[in-house]
Parts: C-alpha cells; sequence; structure tokens
C-alpha cells in the first residue's frame, strides 16, 4: 500500500513539473515579447536624442543618423525595401549562398561609406574558422591559410594570426594587435572567433587571457567586441527536427555565453560583457537553426556596434554633459532590459544568455529540492 501511494505521489510530481515547465516556456515567451518592446522603445529615443543633439556637436558635419541609416538600424525586424529588395529564398523557391557582405552595406548611404569605411578585425585561435568566416562574408574565397587584409567594396576586414598559435611569440602578436588597433578607423568594430564544438579548457582560457592582456581595460574597444560562434553549420543534421537542433544551438550559446562571462569578469567591467553580442557563423549555407540568413544578422551586428563605437569615440574631448547622458543611458539595465549605447537591439547579448541560463539552474534546482523534501514526508510517514 505504502509502494502504490508514493507511485502516485511521484506520477503527481512528474504531472506537476510538466505543467510548470509548460508554464515557465510561456512566460519566458512573454518576457522576451516584453523585452522586445522595450528595446524597440529605447531605441527609438535613443536615435530621436542622437539626431538632436548630432546638429549641435556637429553642425558643419553629416548627420550620424540618417533616415537611411534608420532603416538599417532596424534592418533585424523587416527586410530593406524599395530598391534594396531582393527576392528571398522563398520566393526564388530554392536556397541560394549569400553573395558577400556587399548585398547588405547598401542600407547604409553610398556617400557615408566612403567617408568612414568600416574596419572588421578578426581575432581568435588557430582553427577557430577566421579563414573561414571571412570567404563567406565576402562571397569569395580570399583567405586560405595566411592572414592579411581583405578590402571589399566599402569595408575592410582584417585576419590576423591565431593567438596562442605555438609558431608565433604571443608578444610579437600583441605589438602587432596593438599597432593594428592604433591604426583603427572612426568606424571599428572586432569579431573574437571561437568554434561552437570547442571544450572550455585551458586552451581556450589562454586565449582570453591573451587576448585581456591585449585589450586591457581599454573599455572602447570591448565595446566593438562582437563574440562570433563560428562552424555552427555542423549542427545541420537532416534526421534531426529544426527545433531540436535550435535548442540545441541555444544551449551551446548559452554555455558559452557562461564561461565567457566568468573567466573575463576579472579583466573587464561585467556591465561591458553583459552587454556584448553573441551572433552564431556558419559556411556558404547562410541559414542556421537560429537564423535566417547569419551573414545579414551578423553584419547588421556589426555595423550597430560600429556605430556605438563611432559614438563613443566622438563623445571623447565633447561636452560632459553629453558624455553622461550616455553613460546614464548605458547603466539603465544589463543584457537587453534597455537599449543602451553599449548595447545592441539585433541578435542576443551574453547578459541575456547568463541571465536565462541563472534563471532556469534555478528554477531546476527548486523543483529538485521540492521533490527530495516530499519525498522525505513521504518516507516518515
Amino acid at each position: 500500500m505504502l509502494q502504490t501511494d508514493i507511485y502516485l505521489k511521484d506520477k503527481a510530481i512528474e504531472h506537476l513539473v510538466e505543467e510548470k515547465s509548460l508554464l515557465l516556456v510561456e512566460k519566458s515567451q512573454l518576457l522576451e515579447e516584453i523585452r522586445k518592446l522595450k528595446d524597440e522603445k529605447s531605441e527609438n529615443d535613443f536615435r530621436t536624442q542622437v539626431k538632436k543633439t548630432n546638429s549641435k556637436m556637429y553642425p558643419n558635419e553629416e548627420k550620424i543618423l540618417t533616415k537611411r541609416q534608420d532603416a538599417m538600424a532596424m534592418a533585424h525586424s523587416a527586410d530593406y525595401g524599395g530598391e534594396l529588395h531582393r527576392p528571398s529564398d522563398s520566393e526564388k523557391g530554392y536556397e541560394t549562398p549569400p553573395k558577400g557582405i556587399d548585398r547588405y552595406e547598401l542600407a547604409i548611404p553610398q556617400q557615408e561609406m566612403t567617408k568612414t569605411p568600416l574596419t572588421i578585425m578578426v581575432v581568435g585561435m588557430t582553427g577557430a574558422g577566421k579563414s573561414t568566416l571571412i570567404n563567406s562574408m565576402l562571397g569569395k574565397e580570399v583567405a586560405r591559410v595566411a592572414y592579411g587584409r581583405y578590402p571589399c567594396e566599402h569595408d575592410t576586414i582584417e585576419e590576423h594570426t591565431g593567438l596562442g598559435d605555438p609558431r608565433y611569440s604571443s608578444k610579437e602578436l600583441i605589438k602587432k594587435f596593438k599597432q593594428k588597433i592604433d591604426e583603427r578607423g572612426d568606424r571599428f568594430t572586432t569579431l573574437i572567433c571561437l568554434r561552437i564544438t570547442y571544450r572550455f579548457d585551458d586552451s581556450v582560457k589562454y586565449f582570453l587571457n591573451l587576448l585581456a592582456k591585449l585589450f586591457k581595460n581599454d573599455g572602447t574597444i570591448w565595446k566593438s567586441c562582437i563574440l562570433v560562434l563560428t562552424q555552427a553549420n555542423v549542427f545541420r543534421i537532416n534526421y534531426i527536427s529544426d527545433e531540436v537542433l535550435k535548442l540545441k544551438m541555444n544551449l551551446c550559446m548559452k554555455d558559452w555565453a557562461a564561461c565567457f562571462q566568468s573567466h573575463l569578469e576579472r579583466y573587464v567591467p561585467e556591465k561591458i560583457i553583459m552587454d556584448m553580442p553573441v551572433c552564431v557563423a556558419g559556411n556558404e549555407m547562410h541559414k542556421l537553426p537560429v537564423t535566417d540568413n547569419w551573414i545579414k544578422t551578423l553584419m547588421d551586428c556589426c555595423h550597430m556596434r560600429a556605430l556605438n563605437f563611432q559614438s563613443a569615440h566622438r563623445m571623447k574631448g565633447q561636452s560632459q554633459d553629453m558624455g553622461m547622458y550616455y553613460l546614464s543611458r548605458a547603466s539603465e539595465g544589463i543584457g537587453g532590459d534597455v537599449a543602451p549605447i553599449v548595447g545592441i537591439p539585433i541578435g542576443v547579448t551574453i547578459g541575456s544568455l547568463v541571465a536565462y541560463k541563472m534563471i532556469k539552474s534555478l528554477y531546476w534546482r527548486r523543483i529538485r529540492d521540492g521533490e527530495e523534501k516530499e519525498y522525505s514526508m513521504t518516507v516518515k510517514n
């Protein structure tokens, strides 16, 4: 009789856990919708403030945000319209590989791109997939084994030898990196590449230590960084459903965000790490489980990150009052609650991934503690 009661209680607990899981999923979806609405509102407020102050600070220059750049800033939620519209893969009836980043650069005015070209610095360990990333973004094979500078129509991508490569001196690599950083332009983005299939072992920690030694406490440089998890195309498995693949990739992104944050928090302010975007990258096939076009998503992040870097870079030496405005905007929230100047509404940030993982872990810990308490009470009775 006692065993029957225990069995029935176990079944009841399993049913309650399942119901709570469904409710948690619904709650997460509602919170995500609320976050998106807040992001959209904060982004609109931010652009409005920049437009108001930009004419006062730079009366003889073109405005930082033009109407067409506004369209680019919101490109993550709508396709480019008018003459920029291209038939989607579904309209064509088949999937085609992307033609490179020039296809998406058209959202920025021609005169702005010529005046302030975007420079993307790609860093990563040896074998992290930097060359594959560059070839896919440019739509052609330009990077093989060597590293170098690859200009495209308006942007420049620079690949560097993998940090931690035993064939090269770390001091020499850091020296070359610093030289490139000093030569950076006004629009600058850094892609930190790590293979999504890597394990967070000593080699990855050593790479991050070198990166921390390279960038040190230069907040401006860290604010230009994007964590890119490369070779995500390995998740394309025919016999596994898209939903399972998406869940699996999301879990990998959460794990990497947590490890990345926990290791670098000793060197970099937490707020800056939490607001760092996380993107995935594949090969010439642009569709991945978590994005329909990883190149477009990554380039949108690059342009928005560079715009934030450009604003922060121009703010140096300007009015202290205006500087305090941007700093106050940045301190309002972490990881997606608002859209601060160091955060990006395009894609997901390390802060949101870490927070989600912590909440999920706490939830299941409470469920487990409740089950153990219920079981111990049953045994006593």
